[in-house]
């Protein structure tokens, strides 16, 4: 950790009317020798319409060897299209380590809000959880030293701060990306821990969290070890949502973080479904250009292992894989926008609900049917895991990956070219169910179904167990 500066993180949280009213963030970072006008710090202004937090008189001071460093803020622009960026830009060069501090608010929800991404820094009775993104500016992205830091001081006892990969004081060497793009968690919290996973909540939920975190913990243990993964730590967020429409859930390095409110929560069952997805993120990914034209990818491989690696680990019966199925075949076959392109429907996320979850589905079915035609031309001794399971040490050797080096390996297993079938599913072609898919346990049946805002019928198709 000698060659690397260092980015020290001191969190602390003012405690007032049973729950954290403000946070003060004080950094430093080791001699980053910036230039009069270049950026010292940028946080996101806004991500996928969530709020950075508000900024006591909209101010981050800073200090150097020299003095009190002049600087004033600028809109940056947005970053990977969903991602507005703000910097705040010195007036002179720096000398030595930069120190720098402000205070934020936890969000205050507008009125009739509905769930979304849980990423924003939010106050509930017993504390304060959300993701980095939303209330930390950071230096510009390398790695550093970091060490993350609680001041409990103005909290009372009994109160704890939990980050997505440590408890209390953390050093990690590691980019400012990782801290922004984690949770966070502080006050007087329940939790149920093994080790580095645990589960973290402040109010007493109305489902059996007993029950919940010994599956989501058994569930963990057996993805984390078909993806090849020997660390251990996991970390799971609990929030009460003050509206109605709750549920859903988000997922972030090694944690996520899910709500529920008094009139919509989840059951164990909800729970393992939604987990399971969430947890498969932490290994498959491709990192094609735009970023909304890789979901099928990202997304279709959580779908699809967080189906069938249940099943296997003895988790889930095929009852339930069944009923798994049909749920993500609704959502897909019953979609009017399933003929758009990854390319379209990556333009329209944020515009139409409907264009997020068609490569979801598109994703988990092409995935299933590849799974099959690898097994046919193997005889057996093959899969689809052995492609993901090479994607997955690829990238862990830091390898960059996109859908070019998914049809090169693709290409080896089955002899032949798969492009033809990969550029019909990109661009919006039906995926029409291999019959020995899922190892051929379902007997498929034509059938058709009205989308929501179309008037024709589509075709679909239904699954019964044999």
């Amino acid at each position: 950790m000698k060659n690397k500066p260092h980015f020290k993180i001191e969190l602390k949280p003012f405690w007032a009317d049973g729950t954290v009213k403000y946070m003060d963030i004080s950094c430093s970072v080791g001699k980053p020798e910036i230039k009069a006008g270049q950026a010292i710090v940028s946080y996101c202004r806004n991500v996928v319409s969530i709020p950075f937090c508000k900024i006591d008189g909209d101010i981050i001071s800073f200090w150097d060897d020299q003095g009190e460093i002049p600087a004033e803020s600028h809109y940056a622009g947005v970053l990977s299209s969903f991602m507005e960026m703000v910097e705040w830009r010195a007036k002179r060069d720096t000398a030595g380590d930069i120190r720098y501090s402000y205070r934020v608010f936890p969000r205050e929800l507008p009125k009739d809000y509905r769930s979304s991404p849980y990423f924003d820094f939010r106050a509930e009775e017993g504390g304060a959880n959300g993701a980095g993104i939303t209330f930390l500016a950071v230096p510009p992205q390398q790695e550093y030293c970091i060490s993350l830091k609680w001041d409990l001081t103005s909290m009372p006892e009994g109160s704890r701060g939990v980050w997505s990969l440590g408890t209390g004081d953390v050093s990690i060497e590691e980019t400012p990306n990782l801290m922004q793009f984690s949770y966070y968690a502080v006050g007087r919290m329940k939790s149920v821990e093994d080790g580095d996973f645990g589960i973290y909540w402040f109010s007493e939920p109305p489902f059996d969290m007993d029950k919940a975190s010994n599956r989501i913990r058994d569930l963990y243990n057996y993805i984390a070890e078909f993806f090849e993964d020997e660390e251990s730590v996991y970390r799971v967020f609990v929030r009460r949502d003050p509206f109605e429409k709750s549920g859903g859930g988000t997922a972030l390095r090694r944690s996520f973080m899910f709500g529920y409110s008094a009139k919509v929560f989840p059951t164990v069952e909800d729970l393992q479904n939604m987990l399971a997805h969430e947890i498969v993120h932490n290994w498959p990914h491709i990192d094609d250009e735009p970023a909304g034209v890789a979901t099928w990818f990202n997304e279709g491989t959580a779908e699809y292992y967080s189906v069938v690696l249940p099943h296997r680990a003895g988790i889930t019966s095929l009852e339930q894989v069944l009923e798994q199925i049909e749920g993500r075949a609704a959502k897909y076959y019953g979609n009017a926008l399933r003929a758009l392109s990854n390319m379209e429907l990556a333009k329209i996320y944020w515009e139409d609900r409907r264009a997020q979850v068609v490569p979801y589905g598109r994703g988990f079915f092409y995935l299933a049917n590849t799974d099959s035609e690898i097994r046919r031309v193997s005889d057996g001794k093959r899969s689809l895991d052995d492609v993901v399971l090479e994607l997955v040490r690829r990238r862990r050797r830091g390898e960059k990956l996109t859908s070019e080096t998914w049809l090169e390996l693709l290409e080896k297993e089955l002899g032949y070219s798969p492009r033809e079938k990969y550029d019909q599913m990109t661009e919006g072609t039906l995926i029409v169910p291999d019959d020995e898919a899922f190892g051929g346990a379902f007997e498929i049946e034509d059938d058709e179904v009205i989308p929501e805002g179309a008037s024709d019928p589509m075709p679909t198709y239904k699954w019964r167990i044999k």
